[in-house]
């Protein structure tokens, strides 16, 4: 399941940034 569009990409971004921000402190 690969989204292309923009909105699937800003949502992605959105969750992977909240599950990165704790780890990269």
């Amino acid at each position: 399941m690969m989204m292309a569009t923009q909105e699937g990409r800003v949502r992605i971004e959105q969750l992977y940034g909240e599950c990165a921000a704790p780890l990269q402190g």
